[in-house]
């Protein structure tokens, strides 16, 4: 894992503050870009986001320990909103045992790094899953 694995990427940070926008969605882009944190991919482009939604949802371990029946699953809070899957760069889609659409690294299919919503179709990233792409990977900075 990467040492920048333990930390948020800053532009999630200022929603998470909102304590009163407990479950609320709100117009907001991701300022940086995000990228797996186990092959370093990029998952999606700086301001390719359309919505910040301030929520916790149940998401599955990327690791599962043997032996276990079930899906061991975390909270999660907090999720960029995309509703085009071609404003991502590399991202993949699976199913769980219960029917829900998660979002995985398109490279090594680490994940889940989110969901799809099966109302709206809306696809949710989390940062909390992702790390920021650093000015010296890019090449451009």
């Amino acid at each position: 894992m990467s040492s920048s694995s333990l930390s948020l990427p800053s532009a999630s940070m200022k929603p998470l503050e909102k304590e009163e926008n407990n479950g609320a969605v709100e117009a907001k882009t991701n300022e940086e870009t995000l990228v797996c944190k186990i092959c370093q991919t990029v998952v999606i482009l700086k301001n390719m986001t359309t919505e910040w939604l301030n929520e916790e949802r149940e998401l599955p371990l990327p690791r599962q320990k043997k032996g276990i029946d079930h899906t061991q699953t975390e909270p999660v809070r907090g999720y960029f909103g995309v509703k085009d899957i071609f404003a991502f760069e590399n991202v993949g889609f699976t199913r769980s045992s219960e029917g829900k659409r998660f979002l995985v690294c398109g490279e090594c299919e680490q994940g889940p790094v989110g969901y799809v919503d099966p109302e709206t179709e809306m696809n949710y990233v989390t940062p909390e899953r992702l790390d920021v792409l650093q000015a010296s990977q890019d090449g451009k900075n």
